[in-house]
């Protein structure tokens, strides 16, 4: 049980990271474009 759950909680974490690795470099290209379009 305890090695399902370490599988599973590593996968849910590894999902998390992808997540945050996308909403990054969305938030990033925002940024670029409204510094590029607003200066």
């Amino acid at each position: 049980m305890r090695e399902m759950k370490t599988d599973y909680a590593g996968m849910a974490h590894k999902e998390i990271a992808e997540m945050n690795g996308k909403r990054g470099l969305v938030a990033a290209e925002l940024e670029a474009c409204e510094g590029e379009g607003g200066s």
